[in-house]
């Protein structure tokens, strides 16, 4: 996963929008926590980077999908865990916004963890779809 927040580039030609992002995610961290101490907080800190990037201008939207787990066999009930996120537009390209994603990282594998906030790609194993449950297949 390609983390634009950390590359100088993209800090300084969008200091408004990484602004916003390292606000609310600083906020979580001292609230909460980091990883799955911030389970049950991605609703809050998506409405509030929405609400900021929607008053600077941005074209974005809170978006309702899912995060596919890698090891989901010793603690949940499906393979996949509902999740909230935001999308923008950025310079024609839809970028993927999420400061709670590490909620996930006990469940996943090291490649697919996160490091704080992150702003890029959707990662392949966030969907805008209802995934697979591959507990239904064992």
């Amino acid at each position: 996963m390609k983390n634009l927040l950390k590359r100088k580039g993209f800090i300084s030609n969008h200091k408004t929008l990484v602004d916003a992002v390292t606000r609310a995610r600083n906020d979580a961290e001292s609230k909460y926590g980091t990883e799955d101490s911030l389970r049950g907080h991605c609703i809050k800190y998506s409405e509030q980077i929405f609400n900021n990037l929607l008053t600077l201008g941005y074209n974005c939207e809170i978006i309702e999908g899912w995060c596919q787990l890698d090891c989901y066999e010793c603690c949940t009930d499906t393979s996949y865990e509902e999740h909230t996120w935001v999308d923008v537009i950025l310079d024609g390209k839809k970028l993927y916004i999420d400061v709670t994603g590490d909620q996930f990282n006990p469940l996943m594998y090291d490649e697919n963890c996160f490091e704080g906030a992150y702003v890029g790609e959707l990662p392949d194993f966030m969907s805008y779809e209802k995934p697979t449950n591959w507990l239904d297949f064992e």
